[in-house]
């Protein structure tokens, strides 16, 4: 969800609203409480709106950009014509009780609306869509600015209704406008914690009407109870859209001021959530801390620093004051990221890891942002001498302050952060923030060079470009930092793009993709098995795959397992350009993008919907469960997409990780697909699973998969020791019907319920891959099922190594290292080109020596470190991890020694660290 300096609900009733310097006190609190429960709804129904129209748009920066903008479009309406309706009115209580009413009467169609749009921007079979992509982008933004509209006018209605005239109006304004925006971060919470996943996407929209209308009816009876105000005296002209503008024009400078504030305060927001949700975490719950920090600082600025009663005016000096952290603290993600990776370790259940998330947040968000909320009750103290009624002046710098904001929402995540990156978005809203202050300054002088100030901040990434080398390091700073380190591994592409930051690390030797704060994929040996399975294994299965789909390009290794197959046409689905950019930095260890293969950039459920072509293979590596906006792509609807565009006879192929869920999220995820798909086999690659679905009966012809494995299609087998075909088969671990029995009945992961997304992401502090395959393994299938035929006696001696396989798995996830070293030996002696059992063999030796140092046991550890060290073929990473076993063997020389022989044909870090003395 993204909204505008606080909100879209936060930039209207909060804006307006204050407590009285005069009038009953009764009647603030009463309004008070009023605008604290508006704040929660508005933010609720943004939340739902996003991911209702996210099957519309596309998942990415428009969807945010759409709803953020258009609601903001919307309250800056209501404001101009609430702000000349709410002087006329002798009761304007009943105007925010009618505003609400209103509000609520026209968001609740929104998700008929979307539904209805889903349906137009979706081909059939027979047909085109109905709608184009900028169609339904106009139509959704005028879906969200028509319900938002009644909104805007609660501003000067309040205001009228506290009696607030031009001196008092600002302090009014400053403290209902604080109340309002903790509503908003009520509203963040409310719908991160509980209402979106338990009440889903509809039940939320009716939860935020059901709350403005308990407002409405609130409002109303103090309207009924309430004294009423004298009116406005006003001109008969009528109430066109220009004479709307014409009454609520203010002084230019105050108008510019409050539109450049209102872009700043949007930019800030974008930028700050950008650059911290890849240091401190990628789920639902951490990215609503983030949100809900930034609408905290917003709260406590205006409660903090606005206007007071008798103040004078101070706008240009909050304004410029509030320039100074925006554009000073970018460089301090990097302390904030080391923070959260060390105490994040220690946290002890999702909420004390939400704790470290949220104070960590606020050591960037509530600097950056306390003075600048301050801006709007400010720039109304200004007006306090200014002819207009303070009704009329707040609706009118309240339209303009939100016309900025818009500005900032449609810009800010979709061209600025690509064009110039978040640090460079947070300079550049400093800028604005200048801009804003030169134009309230009287003389021509000073304020034009302010402006030339404010201007260098803006241009600052094109006239001076900076490295941001404090954000990229920080990406993924809190993601395992014991296992992946950041200070081991060397950028070697950082990028933050329009929907994700990307950055591409060197690791001893091994690449690693960093997507959004985690890692996506790598060359390791356990991702080199899983995601050359994504492709190999569903191309092995069907007998003629033509035409094939690939949902996420990553590295490229899945892509180039599917090319070996020599499919006619393979399609590529990616929603980020900067992955495009970097997967090149992959080919050298097979991946890259294959020769021939189309390249579609954009959100891949968005694509399919959008397209008649049918496919043979679908297969899809999403990101896991547990990140903000992922668990779309394991939704029932996601597979009810896939079916209509898959040919007779065609299959789906999707990864799901074993680890950071718990058996209920396990479940939950089977269940769906399995529904989908109830001829759904699961077969086992590591620590990750390879789901394959049909709609009919799965059967192989075991010669014809040996022929074709004997060819190039065998290629990216052969170093997994997987290209024969008992072999790959004897990776299945369930069939359809034990697969059944294990989802279970019960709930499933829907669009409108996102179940899995919410789970997951408390799981994300729970790693049991263990357990999971053991709950798993009971009924565990036989390779021979998959067959058309009977089974040969080499398919099953095939087997018997699949079954070792399988024996050295289990093992090295329970940390039975003697064990499943021994297995993963076994198999590479059986295998010389088994790669894979080869590297795994060695990295579990080096595990279980480096428990027996542990453990004291330092005879044994040292034997087992020289041995190992005695090894050919050591990659860098474990040579470098015989050399740490070394010297906590005791054995320093002789691991400084190797080290050193490792840094001199490599610039490692760690390399470096473990030759010092």
């Amino acid at each position: 969800m993204v909204t505008g300096q606080a909100s879209p609900q936060a930039v209207t009733a909060g804006e307006a609203a204050g407590m009285p310097a005069r009038g009953p006190r009764g009647l603030a609190w009463g309004l008070g409480a009023c605008l604290l429960v508006a704040g929660a709804a508005a933010l609720l129904h943004q939340a739902a709106w996003f991911r209702m129209l996210v099957p519309v748009l596309g998942a990415g920066a428009l969807a945010a950009g759409v709803v953020s903008a258009g609601a903001l479009l919307g309250l800056a309406l209501g404001a101009a014509v609430g702000g000349q309706a709410a002087g006329r009115v002798a009761r304007p209580l009943l105007l925010v009780g009618l505003a609400e009413a209103l509000g609520a009467a026209l968001a609740a169609p929104v998700p008929l609306l979307a539904s209805l749009l889903q349906r137009a921007v979706t081909a059939s079979d027979a047909s085109q869509p109905v709608l184009g992509a900028p169609g339904a982008a106009l139509l959704c933004t005028a879906a969200c600015a028509l319900a938002a509209f009644p909104l805007g006018a609660t501003v000067p209605a309040a205001l009228a209704a506290l009696r607030a005239q031009r001196a008092g109006a600002a302090p009014a304004f400053r403290w209902l406008y604080g109340v309002n925006t903790l509503g908003a971060v009520l509203g963040v919470l409310l719908a991160a914690g509980l209402a979106l996943e338990h009440l889903g996407n509809r039940g939320s929209v009716l939860l935020a009407c059901l709350l403005q209308v308990l407002v409405a009816g609130v409002a109303l009876l103090m309207a009924w109870r309430g004294r009423p105000v004298e009116p406005v005296a006003t001109s008969p002209e009528p109430a066109t859209l220009p004479s709307l503008a014409a009454r609520a024009a203010l002084p230019w400078g105050v108008a510019a001021a409050a539109a450049l504030a209102g872009a700043a305060g949007l930019a800030v927001q974008v930028a700050w959530v950008r650059r911290l949700t890849p240091a401190v975490g990628t789920t639902t719950q951490s990215f609503a801390t983030v949100l809900a920090a930034h609408l905290l600082a917003i709260a406590l600025g205006s409660l903090l620093c606005g206007p007071r009663r008798g103040s004078r005016d101070r706008s240009v000096r909050v304004l410029l004051l509030s320039a100074l952290p925006v554009a000073l603290l970018p460089a301090a993600i990097a302390p904030v990221a080391a923070f959260t990776s060390e105490h994040a370790q220690g946290a002890v259940g999702p909420f004390a890891l939400l704790g470290v998330r949220a104070l960590a947040a606020c050591l960037l968000l509530v600097p950056s942002t306390l003075l600048a909320a301050a801006a709007l009750p400010w720039l109304l103290q200004r007006l306090a001498a200014c002819p207009l009624p303070a009704a009329r002046a707040a609706g009118a710098v309240v339209m303009w302050n939100t016309l900025g904001s818009a500005l900032g929402a449609l810009s800010a995540g979709a061209l600025w952060i690509p064009a110039a990156g978040s640090a460079g978005v947070l300079r550049g809203a400093a800028g604005l923030l200048v801009l804003a202050a030169a134009c309230l300054l009287p003389r021509r002088p000073h304020a034009l060079g302010t402006a030339a100030a404010g201007l260098l901040l803006l241009l600052q990434p094109w006239l001076l470009p900076l490295e941001d080398a404090a954000g990229r390091d920080a990406v993924g700073a809190a993601f395992l930092p014991a296992q992946f380190a950041i200070a081991d591994a060397p950028a070697l592409y950082a990028r933050e793009g329009s929907a994700t930051t990307v950055v591409v690390r060197e690791r001893e030797g091994h690449r690693e993709l960093w997507v959004e704060g985690k890692i996506e994929a790598s060359t390791q040996p356990t991702d080199r098995l899983h995601l050359s399975l994504l492709g190999a294994l569903p191309m092995a299965l069907h007998p003629a795959p033509e035409r094939v789909a690939i949902v996420g390009l990553g590295t490229g290794r899945t892509a180039q397992a599917v090319a070996a197959f020599a499919p006619r046409r393979l399609l590529v689905l990616e929603i980020e350009r900067e992955v495009a950019e970097a997967v090149h930095l992959f080919a050298a260890d097979g991946g890259g993008l294959p020769h021939g293969a189309t390249l579609r950039l954009g959100d891949a459920r968005h694509s399919l919907a959008r397209s008649r072509e049918r496919f043979d293979v679908i297969t899809s590596d999403p990101v896991h469960p547990g990140v903000a906006g992922s668990a779309a792509l394991y939704s029932r609807e996601m597979y009810a997409l896939v079916r209509e565009r898959l040919a007779p006879g065609g299959l789906l192929c999707q990864w799901l990780p074993l680890y950071q869920l718990t058996p209920d999220d396990l479940r939950l995820a089977l269940r769906t697909f399995v529904r989908a798909f109830p001829e759904g086999w699961v077969f086992l690659a590591g620590e990750d699973l390879i789901l394959v679905g049909s709609l009919v009966p799965l059967r192989v012809d075991e010669e014809a998969l040996r022929l074709r494995l004997l060819g190039p299609a065998g290629g990216p087998l052969q170093p997994l020791g997987l290209a024969r075909p008992g072999r790959l088969l004897g990776l299945v671990l369930k069939g359809p019907q034990a697969l059944a029995r294990f989802a279970g009945e019960g709930p499933l992961n829907t669009d409108d319920r996102l179940r899995l997304e919410f789970q997951a992401g408390r799981s994300w502090f729970i790693n049991d891959p263990q357990g999971n395959l053991m709950r798993l393994w009971p009924g565990r299938a036989r390779a021979a099922e998959l067959l058309a035929s009977a089974p040969s006696e080499r398919f099953l001696a095939e087997v018997e190594g699949a079954g070792r396989l399988y024996e050295a798995v289990r093992s090295w996830l329970a940390g039975d290292d003697t064990r499943a070293a021994e297995a993963f030996e076994a198999l590479a002696g059986a295998d010389p080109a088994d790669r894979f059992a080869r590297e795994m063999a060695i990295g579990v030796r080096v595990r279980e020596a480096s428990g027996w140092a542990a453990d004291g046991r330092l005879p044994e550890a040292q034997e087992a470190a020289r041995a190992l060290a005695r090894r050919d073929g050591l990659t860098p990473t474990q040579r470098l991890d015989v050399a740490a076993l070394l010297r906590e063997a005791g054995l320093d020389e002789e691991g400084r020694a190797l080290a050193s022989e490792v840094g001199r044909s490599l610039d490692a870090p760690r390399a470096r660290r473990l030759s010092a003395p």
